[in-house]
């Protein structure tokens, strides 16, 4: 699968950097292809909307809502997926 650069689209942001509440667009998995396979399996797929719900106990890991299931992302894997915010959450953010 074809990735893309994120420093060729600055308006591609990674996961870690979306505000709780706010819901992205995944543009592109940065990580070795087996993570990518498991995250893709379980929803994280280019295109694919995303809401960032929290985070778990004690600055734990990362609550994504993803094709309408919780899942918990160590930071390390959600830094490495890049988001775009719709439009409508882009002025919001601002």
């Amino acid at each position: 699968m074809p990735q893309t650069n994120p420093k060729e689209f600055p308006q591609f942001v990674p996961l870690t950097d979306v505000p709780v509440g706010s819901k992205v667009m995944i543009i592109s998995l940065i990580l070795p292809p087996s993570d990518q396979e498991f995250l893709m399996r379980i929803g994280f797929i280019p295109g694919a909307r995303v809401e960032f719900v929290g985070r778990g106990p004690m600055n734990g890991p990362m609550i994504y809502r993803v094709q309408g299931s919780d899942v918990a992302l160590r930071q390390d894997s959600a830094r490495m997926i890049y988001v775009e915010f719709s439009p409508r959450n882009r002025q919001e953010t601002q």
